[in-house]
């Protein structure tokens, strides 16, 4: 009876001190589109009583221009051994579609599917390939893999069915001297400009940056965007490199993760060593071969022969700019709301969040964008000096606008709906009325487009299908 007792009175002083979870989102998804005029919210809690509700008119954040702040990274998962994967990892990218990770080995050449929690869900097998180094995603079921001593970029295709990859015809040979393990050893995609990075380990270390062509030549002579053989960051050799925005630049000798712009200048970096990212990486990173980042901004390590490392920011800027209220209600008493009339505008990307009132957690912020709502009473700015409209389908998008001003220095800028940006055009002179944007390399999913021009700022989304 006595050790009931103190049962019974453990429990209920771990249930006084339990925090409450924060709202988690039911309806409607994040990232929706076409949503109603009305559209109804729900979420769930852990926790009875009332709640609030915030509505912004919201676009990505224009201060958060993508740099990731390095210095305020910790390891947040690993060091993590994948038993079931007995070769060595050697490349890493992060397939934004299908939400997994797709790493490569170089001994026995394989592909390896892998969650976020580094989970192993299927190995893909290469016949035909040899010293596989570096792999990265391009879109859809498109990827391009790098063989170290051959000097070759081989494009190859991955679907969720496929166990066999065959050697293809065709393939990218890069100009240069090949045959030793001094080699490729990492590769990159910048979506803007339907262009790969590569990336020689050293004697002598090279930075190259090709535009894939349509059809693949025989040889191909490649770009230097910044000689990296002599500013190197203080890297001793490099093992791995990805895009976003800016360069990330791996090597598994000084153990860092360099963040770098294209011109070459150190933005920062992640340190790798003992007590790195700051200390909460106890012993350092031996043989960090592969560099990819999540849709979350999160940072994935891999290194031979199978151990994966997750850092992430704990508090990271934010990603949309929520300063225009829309709607709130601070007195909501369950877990649902339909909005009135009259609060939303058409194609508009709206950011959301809740509050337990009871807890005082506030959710993350929600997104979703409007359809076009054809009972809006309230007609057209007719001061606006420029409207903007576009048409898109698979390849292009078309913007046609009017502006009674000339057009200096206008930008437009893509992004995705988590506020990355995947494109920039600047124009240098007046614009013209109408522009025409390549977007055949975006992956399918809802884009916000932002014109900027006199001042103004006017945005829309669209759809690539």
């Amino acid at each position: 009876m006595f050790l009931k007792k103190i049962i019974l009175a453990t429990l209920l002083c771990l249930s006084a001190f339990t925090i409450p979870a924060q709202p988690t989102l039911l309806i409607p998804a994040d990232g929706s589109t076409g949503i109603e005029e009305t559209p109804v919210f729900e979420w769930s809690a852990s926790t009875t009583g009332t709640y609030s509700l915030e509505i912004y008119d919201c676009l990505p954040n224009s201060n958060n221009d993508g740099t990731l702040q390095l210095d305020d990274f910790e390891l947040a998962l690993g060091p993590l051994s994948i038993d079931t994967i007995l070769n060595d990892l050697s490349g890493l990218t992060y397939n934004e579609t299908t939400g997994t990770f797709f790493g490569i080995s170089n001994g026995i050449t394989q592909i390896f599917e892998i969650d976020s929690d580094g989970n192993h869900l299927r190995t893909i097998s290469l016949n035909g390939f040899e010293d596989t180094e570096g792999l990265v995603w391009i879109g859809g079921t498109q990827y391009f893999l790098v063989e170290e001593r051959r000097g070759r970029v081989v494009k190859i295709e991955l679907t969720e069915n496929t166990t066999t990859i065959n050697y293809p015809d065709t393939y990218i040979l890069l100009e240069g001297e090949w045959g030793n393990n001094l080699g490729i050893e990492g590769i990159a995609y910048e979506a803007a400009t339907n262009s790969l990075f590569i990336i020689k380990e050293k004697s002598p270390s090279a930075l190259y940056r090709i535009e894939i062509p349509e059809n693949f030549p025989d040889t191909i002579a490649p770009a230097f965007p910044f000689d990296i053989n002599t500013n190197n960051f203080g890297c001793s050799d490099f093992s791995g490199l990805h895009f976003h925005q800016n360069l990330f630049i791996l090597s598994h000798e000084t153990r860092a993760l360099v963040q770098t712009d294209m011109a070459g200048n150190e933005l920062n970096r992640l340190q790798l060593n003992d007590n790195g990212a700051n200390n909460t990486l106890e012993s350092g990173i031996l043989q960090a071969e592969g560099i990819s980042l999540d849709n979350q901004d999160n940072i994935y390590v891999v290194s031979e022969p199978n151990t994966l490392y997750k850092f992430t920011n704990p508090n990271p800027p934010p990603l949309y700019n929520v300063e225009e209220l829309a709607f709130s209600d601070e007195n909501i008493n369950t877990t649902s709301l339909t909005l009135t009339t009259g609060l939303l505008s058409s194609e508009t990307q709206y950011c959301w969040r809740v509050r337990d009132n009871i807890s005082g957690e506030w959710s993350d912020y929600w997104t979703f964008t409007t359809g076009i709502i054809t009972d809006l009473a309230t007609p057209p700015d007719a001061d606006a000096d420029m409207q903007l409209f576009f048409h898109a389908n698979n390849d292009s998008l078309t913007l046609e606008f009017s502006a009674n001003q000339a057009t200096p220095n206008a930008q437009i800028i893509i992004y995705d709906t988590k506020g990355k940006q995947v494109m920039h055009h600047q124009f240098d002179a007046s614009m013209t009325s109408a522009t025409t944007l390549n977007i055949r390399q975006l992956p399918m999913g809802v884009y916000i487009i932002s014109l900027k021009i006199n001042q103004q700022n006017i945005s829309r989304t669209f759809v690539k299908y």
